[in-house]
């Protein structure tokens, strides 16, 4: 905003700045630096933009995968609350968690 500032009062003042020595090229890099920055801005806008609705789009998937993957995890306590206390403990966010980061470790790069 400064240097937007500076590039209007440079500008309303270009005639008592050539007068001062004020070279042409020296407003021309401040102008390029301007919009070099304004060119920045709006591609990292974008880029925000495109990251808000790639979140979105995930969670909109994982919601829809919370649901299921809540009912198989009541299933699977439920088939094996009584019968095997080891393998029911496999049916958790917790044991789901630590089997996909092992498995991503495994992966190779």
């Amino acid at each position: 905003m400064a240097l937007k500032t500076l590039l209007q009062n440079i500008e309303a003042n270009a005639a008592a700045l050539a007068a001062k020595g004020q070279q042409p090229q020296d407003t021309q890099q401040l102008q390029d630096l301007y919009d070099a920055l304004v060119a920045d801005t709006t591609s990292q806008g974008s880029q925000m933009s495109t990251q808000k609705g790639n979140t979105e789009e995930n969670l909109t998937v994982l919601n829809a995968l919370y649901e299921p993957m809540t009912h198989l995890f009541s299933d699977g306590k439920a088939l094996y609350g009584r019968s095997d206390k080891a393998k029911a403990q496999d049916y958790t966010f917790r044991q789901l968690l630590k089997r996909v980061r092992r498995e991503r470790k495994a992966e190779p790069a």
